[in-house]
């Protein structure tokens, strides 16, 4: 019931046009509904009498009430449009919205290829819901209320012989029904893992040509789509059967209603025109109850596909804002980390006992071998994550107490691999900050050393540069995302092996850009090659989520550690020979 409830929630807002929809569609309903009884009276009343007045009293009015009824369906119509077009937009805002909410920590357990799923399929039947099936039910339910009241007026005996017939179906129809529910719900799994698979397919559409696995990805996407086609049959085929004892109850019924409405005829219990009207009648409560029926069947089917959504909506961000929150007048971009402990699951800490105090304007690089801890505590730093134990403080502030909005607006993350939007450079660089000016641009690419490069590009800074940036280098990626830095101005830098994956030449260029843009900021580095950091004021060597070593770069030569073995070897911070000069360290 919460289920329905929470679907039907998004009409809410539109409760006055939803009534008046309503009341329309019922005297619509009615208007169409007399067309049956004019005939009836004319058989009665009109042919056997000859009465021609009669019979122009009838058509001027049913005329009028046709013209009332076509005038209404339109303004019917309106609403209908108005109501569930403005609920289908409201349901993919709120869901896109929690998409939003639930941060990294639900995108780093659920695949981008999920979500989109949930986007393209279970928003898309509810959204049919709104746009189909409950206008259509609203109006076949309408009509069958109108029509038991009319066959109530003609012969109320009638009407509880054929009673029955209908109540079997809801006896024999379950039964079907719940195979039909439990195949459409194996159905959308494999709809899910199909999508899934789409978006892998052509996400890795470089790997898998340079690893020569097309006919690999071809038999993987073949294997789902049989499964995917034979689970849909079923669906197919129980959705057939069910209708067959529907089909069946309709046509006994029918059989009922003759042969007990001619003996009333007979006996005269009732005149040629009502026993008419009330075939008439039947012909179309049958037809719309069976409608119904269907519609029924085919909103739990939908509701099997809502579940998932409503699970989804009623799961809470790991990482929430207060109420209330501190805001800093100025940030200064001191950082301390007190006794900080994490981990991403209960029973394994990344990060332990953490502490370390962060100088404003300091630059400060964490090294260690893959899976110590480094990129977790940058994490840490934007929020990404809550500590499970411990604090961690901006200027004197915990950052729990601090808005998103303050968080990141002061920090600027470069990552190892940029993001490029498929649009121009200037709009990739303003996204740094939108109220940016084409001038500030400018003046960040060329602080960032990236406008000669982008000068010399076909369109400069309108060029396209195609999806996630392919048309560019990676030093050239890198640097466009400095001169997001430069526009955004934080207070605090943030990088994540921003050089890692840089030939030399692409570095030296990019630790130019680099040196222009952490003056006078505080900054954060996790660092894979020594040679990037050997200015900085602060080197912290991590293991296993602790502080082993900590300097200069120059006091940790000179002490002869961790440090010194890996310069004296050329080796690059992370690789195993570093996990095994720390473990004979501790």
């Amino acid at each position: 019931m919460k289920l329905y409830i929470w679907t039907l929630s998004f009409l809410k807002p539109y409760s006055r046009q939803l009534i008046l929809y309503i009341l329309t569609g019922l005297i619509v309903t009615a208007g169409e509904m007399v067309i049956p009884k004019v005939i009836g009276i004319l058989i009665d009343n009109v042919l056997p009498e000859k009465d021609i007045h009669l019979f122009s009293i009838l058509i001027g009015a049913l005329g009028l009430v046709l013209v009332l009824v076509i005038l209404l369906k339109g303004w019917g119509n309106l609403l209908e449009r108005i109501i569930t077009e403005k609920a289908a937009r409201d349901l993919q805002l709120t869901i896109f919205a929690k998409l939003r909410s639930l941060g990294l920590p639900y995108y780093e357990k659920h695949s981008a290829g999920e979500s989109l799923s949930l986007m393209n399929t279970e928003v898309a039947a509810i959204q049919k819901l709104y746009r189909e099936y409950f206008p259509e039910l609203i109006k076949r339910v309408l009509i069958v209320m109108v029509i038991i009241s009319f066959l109530a007026t003609i012969n109320i005996k009638l009407i509880i012989m054929i009673l029955p017939v209908f109540a079997i179906y809801y006896f024999v129809g379950p039964i079907l029904e719940k195979k039909t529910m439990n195949a459409t719900i194996k159905n959308a799994k494999d709809r899910i893992l199909l999508n899934k698979q789409y978006y892998d397919s052509i996400s890795s559409l470089t790997e898998i040509r340079a690893h020569n696995r097309t006919d690999w990805d071809l038999l993987r996407m073949h294997n789902l789509l049989d499964t995917y086609n034979e689970s849909w049959g079923k669906v197919e085929i129980y959705a057939w059967l069910r209708g067959v004892p529907r089909r069946l109850i309709v046509y006994g019924g029918a059989i009922i209603m003759y042969s007990y409405g001619i003996q009333l005829v007979k006996t005269g219990a009732m005149s040629v025109g009502e026993f008419v009207t009330f075939a008439m009648y039947y012909g179309i409560l049958t037809f719309d109850a069976t409608v119904i029926i269907t519609l029924l069947n085919e909103i739990k089917i939908i509701m099997a596909q809502a579940r998932r959504l409503h699970e989804m909506v009623g799961l809470r961000p790991e990482v929430e804002e207060i109420a209330s929150v501190e805001p800093l007048p100025t940030i200064r971009g001191e950082l301390v980390f007190k006794n900080v402990s994490f981990g991403y699951s209960s029973d394994k800490k990344v990060v332990s006992n953490f502490s370390i105090t962060i100088a404003p304007g300091e630059k400060i690089a964490f090294v260690g071998e893959s899976g110590c801890g480094k990129t977790t505590v940058l994490k840490l730093i934007g929020r990404f994550y809550d500590p499970r134990e411990g604090e961690i403080l901006l200027d004197g502030v915990p950052l729990q107490k601090l808005s998103f909005h303050q968080i990141r607006k002061s920090i600027g993350f470069v990552f190892q691999e940029t993001y490029l939007f498929g649009t121009s450079i200037k709009e990739n660089i303003r996204f740094g900050n939108p109220a940016a000016n084409d001038e500030e641009i400018i003046a960040a690419a060329k602080a960032a050393h990236a406008h000669q490069f982008i000068m010399k590009l076909p369109e400069a800074y309108e060029t396209e540069v195609g999806e996630r940036g392919y048309k560019l280098s990676g030093g050239q990626r890198q640097r466009i995302a400095i001169a997001r830095m430069f526009i955004k101005n934080p207070a605090i830098i943030v990088l994540d092996e921003a050089t890692a994956a840089l030939d030399n030449i692409s570095e030296q260029q990019l630790k130019k850009a680099l040196d222009n843009l952490l003056k006078g900021r505080t900054t954060v580095t996790v660092a894979h090659r020594l040679s990037t950091i050997e200015d900085y004021d602060r080197i912290v060597v991590m293991h296993q989520g602790k502080i082993v070593e900590e300097g200069t770069y120059q006091e940790l030569i000179k002490k002869g550690g961790i440090l010194h073995q890996l310069s004296e070897g050329g080796e690059r911070v992370g690789q195993h020979t570093m996990a095994l000069e720390i473990c004979k360290t501790c």
